[in-house]
């Protein structure tokens, strides 16, 4: 039998400010038609506070959803998709993340190479230091504040300020996930900031998931996925494999495109609505320019 590893406690923090889209710095400014229901806009957040405090935020509500012990954290992953804006040194700002969270141990680790896809990189990146039994237990964290003077609109998306965290483990805990695979595509020469997501990127890594577990893409319950452009979006994931049903995009209008945390912001929303039965498989996937990074969870 294979051996997995196990997700849990997924939570998250949102900008304090609940906006409307129209609102949004940039909106306008583009030929496109004011089409909410369309384009999936509705509302963002956007932080009064720090990227750091909404990412203690979010990771203290995920350590209590695991029911886990600051002082059996092995290793923080910390992921970002923008440039953060430190006060001092970054280290000072891991330094105060770590003290405020009772993590007198944890080794901090960074993934902020990888844009919208950086959390499911950094969930990838856990299991595999699991893998070689490094650690036990990696808190993987996600946070991004929107640069105060650039637009959060932009080709169809608003981004909303958010921090979303989980647990992977080498032990299972109720209301978790088995990790069943994780995998990751990329195409250097498209990874230009203006480069748009990939149907085969997503083809590639969803094929690689399902063929780890010998699953087709019906026996799949649910996928998760980037917060941006529902068109586009459904279009994408259609071409890569799912029907258009099987698509989360239930939270879109109310959170806007959380940067890299979509995914799992909405896997833990579809399960407080009472959706992840056990024994039922789920795919979280994340694009950025060039680059596809997904896992394949099963509720236990």
């Amino acid at each position: 039998m294979q051996n997995h590893h196990f997700l849990h406690g997924i939570d998250y923090a949102l900008g304090e400010e609940d906006r409307a889209h129209d609102t949004a710095s940039g909106f306008g400014t583009f030929n496109i038609p004011n089409r909410p229901a369309l384009w999936g806009w509705g509302q963002y957040r956007q932080a009064t506070s720090s990227v750091f405090d909404l990412m203690i935020a979010a990771a203290k509500r995920s350590m209590d959803a695991a029911r886990i012990r600051p002082a059996d954290i092995d290793c923080v992953v910390f992921c970002h998709a923008t440039v953060q804006a430190y006060d001092g040194p970054p280290i000072a700002a891991v330094s105060r993340v770590l003290n405020a969270l009772g993590l007198e141990r944890a080794f901090p680790v960074s993934v902020g190479l990888n844009g919208c896809a950086a959390m499911l990189s950094g969930v990838a990146l856990a299991d595999g230091l699991l893998a070689a039994r490094r650690y036990r237990n990696v808190l993987v964290i996600a946070g991004d504040v929107h640069p105060a003077d650039a637009p959060r609109f932009l080709r169809y998306a608003i981004f909303s300020d958010a921090a979303c965290a989980c647990v992977v483990s080498s032990e299972p805990r109720d209301g978790g996930y088995a990790l069943v695979a994780t995998a990751t595509a990329a195409d250097p020469a498209t990874m230009a900031e203006d480069a748009g997501f990939s149907s085969a990127l997503a083809l590639q890594a969803n094929q690689a998931l399902l063929g780890a577990a010998g699953l087709a893409p019906s026996d799949v319950a649910r996928i998760f996925c980037n917060n941006i452009f529902l068109p586009i979006t459904t279009m994408k994931e259609t071409e890569g494999g799912f029907e258009a049903g099987q698509i989360y995009t239930d939270n879109v209008k109310r959170i806007g495109h959380c940067y890299s945390a979509d995914a799992l912001i909405g896997l833990a929303d579809f399960a407080r609505a009472g959706g992840a039965q056990r024994g039922a498989y789920f795919l979280a996937g994340a694009d950025s320019p060039g680059l596809r990074a997904g896992v394949l969870l099963k509720a236990v």
